[in-house]
């Protein structure tokens, strides 16, 4: 197999250095950077930059939910729902998506509804 020079297998890099990769990668897309320009910089084809994207989102979407309440968040709702959440990520990431997205983002995090006290 024939590999272009600027062409990096990730599977020959330890976890570590991948990791900080991402990380790194992930952080300069928040930062404004093109996410195709900047991944062909670090020698990966584009298409992996967005997979790494999705996670970081899906992580942070976590973060935000896990243990806390719409009300922090200043919702006039106790308990987290797709529309709540779907809410959450419009206004943080300035994207829509559809309450049936949100609750698969949701089952990958092993989040499931809860019923209120």
């Amino acid at each position: 197999m024939i590999r272009s020079a600027m062409t990096r297998d990730g599977r020959t890099l330890d976890h570590a250095t991948l990791e900080t990769i991402r990380t790194m990668a992930v952080e300069r897309v928040r930062e404004g950077e093109r996410p195709s320009k900047m991944i062909a910089r670090y020698g990966f084809h584009r298409w992996k930059i967005y997979g790494w994207l999705k996670a970081a989102q899906e992580r942070q979407v976590f973060r935000w939910v896990n243990g806390k309440t719409p009300r922090q968040y200043g919702f006039d709702f106790g308990v987290w729902t797709r529309h709540s959440v779907r809410e959450l990520v419009s206004q943080r990431f300035g994207v829509r998506v559809s309450p049936a997205s949100i609750g698969a983002l949701l089952a990958r995090q092993s989040l499931i509804p809860q019923k209120p006290l």
